[in-house]
């Protein structure tokens, strides 16, 4: 019983930790984005790529880790997202131009993806009933706790130790989580695999993509450019066919059946509205400050 709840604790405590780094670089980054414009040298347009980069890839690729969790097994598939997140992390802090930083940004991403993606399902699959509510407590507390201290954290370590230790603070946090998560979960069981949606991922991010490519450029050439334009009707035209797709796929990535719930959907589209509007003061509050 005692070994029981050792793993319990373990667990809720690496599954925090694996949570709470995700959640700080979706925030801690914003702070440092003026410092890369003197660094690299770079204009605006560039260095915000350093944040969409990060949130491109995780809005691309969480619908369909949950999907690869069931059929390579969700232990194996979370250690391998947090050793990934925390690998970019240092390779973040290492980068030698802004363009190194946003491709290992990208990479982050896809480690952020899977831990958000799979912490809250492993939770629920491995706690204890009588345990996890508590546990989602903690996990649900590190993301508002992540996005809360990221700002002054971010401020603290760049005047201190310069932008690089922004991101080499996560390797600690990552090794910890990696062990308590490796050593509290057991074995993955064998899922039958029912496909995957590859055409519905690319289409998807290759969307999001095109607009937001198309929103960078339009602070270069202005809103009715032809490049802009171009852009635009690509993302439409790719995410009319990524719709197309999760109509008629087998193993859809996004089930279009749920958005006929109102309720679902009205909640949907006013978290677009609240994170679009917090990124945004996020990201102008730290040049209007600096």
């Amino acid at each position: 019983m005692e070994a029981a709840e050792k793993k319990t604790q373990y667990l809720t405590i690496g599954l925090a930790l694996a949570i709470f780094m995700s959640s700080l670089d979706t925030s801690v980054v914003n702070v440092v984005l003026p410092t890369l414009v003197k660094v690299f040298k770079a204009s605006f347009a560039q260095v915000q790529w350093v944040v969409l980069s990060y949130l491109l890839v995780i809005s691309s690729v969480i619908v369909g880790v949950g999907k690869i969790g069931d059929i390579f097994g969700k232990k194996r598939l979370c250690l391998i997202g947090v050793f990934i997140f925390t690998a970019a992390s240092v390779l973040c802090g290492l980068s030698e131009n802004i363009l190194l930083l946003i491709g290992n940004r990208a990479i982050q991403g896809v480690g952020a993806a899977v831990i958000m993606a799979l912490s809250f399902a492993i939770a629920q699959e491995a706690i204890p009933k009588d345990k996890i509510v508590r546990a989602m407590t903690i996990l649900t507390a590190m993301i508002s706790l992540g996005f809360a201290v990221g700002p002054t954290t971010g401020g603290f370590f760049i005047e201190r130790f310069g932008w690089q230790s922004i991101f080499f603070f996560n390797l600690p946090i990552g090794i910890i989580a990696f062990l308590l998560i490796k050593e509290a979960l057991p074995a993955d069981q064998k899922q039958k695999n029912n496909g995957f949606d590859i055409k519905g991922m690319v289409s998807l991010a290759t969307a999001l993509a095109a607009y937001i490519w198309a929103m960078t450029l339009s602070e270069v050439y202005g809103f009715l450019s032809i490049q802009v334009g171009l852009l635009l009707l690509a993302a439409l035209f790719i995410g009319s066919y990524f719709i197309w797709v999760e109509k008629r796929g087998k193993a859809p990535l996004i089930p279009l059946y749920i958005f006929r719930d109102k309720i679902l959907s009205a909640s949907l589209i006013a978290s677009v509205f609240v994170y679009s509007n917090m990124t945004c003061a996020q990201m102008l509050a730290a040049f209007f400050l600096a």
